[in-house]
């Protein structure tokens, strides 16, 4: 069972609570309990989770990460624990384009990637592309 409440009305940004439950193969029903969050025009994106057991009413796990999405890439950091491990994690990704006035660097290039030069506009945001701006050159 999934359960997902929009909270945008609340808060202003696009934002949902999260319930889902599931029984483990001794048949102990686990609860899973979160709020997920995109802020700043979609360059941030965060979750925190929680997980409970039902017979024992302890926590078993907790999960958090965040990443966010700028003009020269993608970082991103997420933390865990439970009853016997504690994770802390970092990523860092990005694209490199070579060209003939440089070197720029950006998000992550996928299938098909453009460079544009627009002389003299530096920090010009790309619509529909969260974080992705003109560089110091334009």
């Amino acid at each position: 069972f999934l359960l997902s409440v929009p909270l945008q009305k609340l808060t202003n940004h696009e934002m949902y609570a999260t319930y889902q439950n599931s029984s483990s193969s001794k048949h102990d029903m686990n609860h899973d309990l979160g709020i997920t969050g995109v802020a700043f025009n979609s360059q941030l994106t965060w979750q925190a989770r929680g997980q409970i057991e039902d017979k024992s009413k302890n926590q078993k796990a907790t999960f958090l990460n965040a990443s966010w999405r700028g003009t020269y890439g993608e970082i991103g950091a997420n933390y865990s624990h439970n009853e016997i491990n504690r994770d802390i994690g970092m990523n860092v990704s990005g694209g490199v384009i070579a060209h003939s006035s440089g070197i720029t660097f950006g998000q992550s290039i996928s299938d098909t990637a453009a460079l544009v030069e627009a002389k003299g506009v530096s920090g010009a945001k790309v619509l529909g592309l969260p974080g992705v701006r003109t560089d110091f050159r334009g």
